[in-house]
């Protein structure tokens, strides 16, 4: 998995569990990246931080998906989108119908 580091300072946001990593937070690694690629995260000692997906053409250069070193599983090397969540029914199947209007 590629890597990513994020500068001095710039770390806590994504200890404290922010999903995105902006683009002016990385000091290295996003241009060894493609749009979608998974990467691993690390502070600027080398220490892991996350793993999530890179788009170096944007603002957001990580979208984070997870705070433990685990592996990321997917066409990408990463899972596909929305996996790991909890669906619920479409709209008006919980026994009526949806909101008029809608």
């Amino acid at each position: 998995m590629k890597v990513v580091e994020v500068a001095a300072g710039r770390e806590g946001p994504v200890r404290a569990g922010h999903p995105w990593i902006y683009s002016r937070a990385v000091v290295r690694g996003l241009e060894a990246v493609e749009a979608g690629d998974a990467v691993r995260v690390e502070g600027p000692g080398g220490g892991f931080l996350a793993v999530g997906y890179a788009n170096p053409r944007t603002t957001i250069a990580v979208r984070v998906l997870s705070l433990e070193d685990e592996a990321v599983e997917g066409p990408r090397g990463g899972r596909p989108v929305g996996a790991g969540r909890a669906q619920g029914p479409p709209r008006g199947e919980k026994g009526k119908e949806p909101h008029p209007g809608r």
